[in-house]
């Protein structure tokens, strides 16, 4: 990943975000070496704390598109059910 043109920018990019939340999985939560190999411009702590916000986020998006999926499959029951 490119360090960004200005080094005390607190924004993360989406290419941040995507390199982090594929490496992790990968390398684990080495977070030094992953801030050395990958990017190098943030911080292990910045890296860590990007990567549990993530994750919370991604957790939290799957849980609801799984209630609106399993209201929808109820709904679609009751539709078939009633003629």
């Amino acid at each position: 990943v490119k360090p960004p043109a200005v080094l005390n920018v607190h924004r993360w990019s989406l290419e941040e975000d995507l390199t982090l939340l594929l490496a992790v999985p990968l390398m684990g939560h080495m977070w030094a070496e992953l801030g050395a190999r990958l990017i190098p411009h943030r911080d292990r702590g910045h890296l860590r704390k990007r990567y549990q916000v993530l994750e919370r986020r991604v957790k939290s998006t799957v849980e609801r598109s799984n209630k609106r999926n399993y209201a929808k499959q109820l709904d679609d029951n009751a539709s078939r059910s009633s003629k």
